[in-house]
């Protein structure tokens, strides 16, 4: 293992973390508790340096073009001032990566990837420029990003000095800040109201800045800083995927309840004739949400109808609202209807598991969707 990398914002938590390894980065893991930092964004608000993401920068007078060439979705929908949830595909059909989207303007986007996928994704969009007229910046390292999560999280940021009450869910814009320039976007990664900010030209000095001030300030919600244990579980608890357990290339957007990003009539893209071909065949497997009373399952656990093994879990995790394991796992069509059971193996024993939907909490009490007093 080589030098591990860190964030701007890590000096202004390693002392107060419990660190990982994580993509080649060193990032916090918890501060206090996974279930207290889970909780405090479902019910209040929480922060979370998520600076080791991958962010290119694209553009030029073809990029609408080329970005619609090696993704799925339309990016021509795409109005300056917001952003787009889609996936890159290979010429099979299997998922490079999944991603969002900023258009800053008619020509300059933002692109936002997994940490893991960040060279490899570099690679495979440089590959693929041929003639299109673009420019393409790999700003991971010099910039920053933090996403402010949970149902006080627009509060919060009135509280620190940036506006957001005219953003719209999946909107963004450029402000400034204390003399810091940031990307702020209506997005995130726990289903909750949020944001995400970017900081194109960062240090660690403007990174605390910001930490610091979120920390003083957030003191008014009970807010936390919270870290990739919380993020785990609150991504799964919404029913979004994870590069890498839920989705990869031998993985397709139809299997992964992900078609509703794939635009075949938009015209040609990397991969389109292949998902055509998919979307008109029978799928073998697709990915199913699952709830467990007892045991713990995790990924790459077997799952069982009677004795035949008909697939496997994706995700498993501890969920801190539930208090119980929830996740995903890719089984046959005929056995994912909703209230199945199934059963699935926890190290020599097979456990029950009925199969749920997604998000599985309650959408009048949790998420985007309710209202917050």
């Amino acid at each position: 293992m080589g030098k591990l990398k860190k964030t701007h914002f890590f000096d202004c938590y390693k002392d107060s973390s419990t660190l990982i390894e994580f993509a080649g980065w060193l990032l916090p893991v918890y501060f206090k508790s996974i279930s207290a930092e889970h909780m405090c964004v479902r019910e209040n608000v929480g922060f979370f340096d998520v600076s080791h993401m991958g962010r290119f920068i694209i553009e030029g007078p073809d990029s609408e073009k080329f970005l619609n060439y090696i993704t799925t979705n339309n990016v021509r929908k795409v109005k300056p001032g917001f952003c787009q949830y889609s996936l890159m595909c290979n010429e099979k059909g299997g998922i490079i990566d999944d991603l969002i989207i900023y258009r800053l303007d008619s020509s300059m986007f933002i692109m936002v990837v997994n940490a893991v996928n960040t060279l490899k994704d570099l690679r495979w969009i440089t590959s693929h420029v041929g003639d299109y007229d673009v420019d393409i910046m790999n700003v991971t390292d010099k910039s920053s990003m933090l996403a402010v999560q949970g149902p006080y999280s627009e509060k919060l940021m009135s509280e620190v000095g940036i506006e957001v009450a005219d953003l719209k869910r999946f909107a963004c814009k450029s402000v400034d800040w204390k003399d810091i320039s940031l990307v702020v976007s209506r997005t995130g990664y726990t289903g909750e109201d949020g944001f995400e900010l970017i900081l194109l030209e960062s240090s660690p000095e403007l990174a605390a800045q910001l930490w610091h001030t979120l920390i003083d300030k957030g003191k008014l919600f009970n807010a936390m800083p919270c870290g990739l244990g919380a993020r785990d579980s609150l991504r799964t608890e919404a029913g979004m995927v994870l590069y890498g357990n839920d989705i990869d290339e031998n993985i397709n957007p139809y299997e992964a309840k992900l078609g509703f990003v794939v635009k075949t009539k938009k015209g040609p893209f990397i991969g389109r004739e292949a998902l055509i071909k998919i979307k008109s065949s029978p799928l073998k497997r697709v990915r199913s949400g699952f709830i467990m009373e007892r045991g713990i399952a995790r990924h790459g656990a077997k799952v069982y109808s009677d004795s035949e093994n008909i697939g496997f879990v994706s995700t498993g995790v501890y969920s801190p609202l539930l208090r119980r394991c929830i996740g995903f796992m890719y089984i046959s069509p005929e056995k994912s209807i909703l209230g199945n059971t199934v059963y699935i193996d926890v190290r020599g024993r097979r456990y029950p598991a009925k199969i749920s939907k997604w998000p599985f909490y309650d959408e009048t009490k949790y998420g985007y969707r309710r209202s917050v007093a």
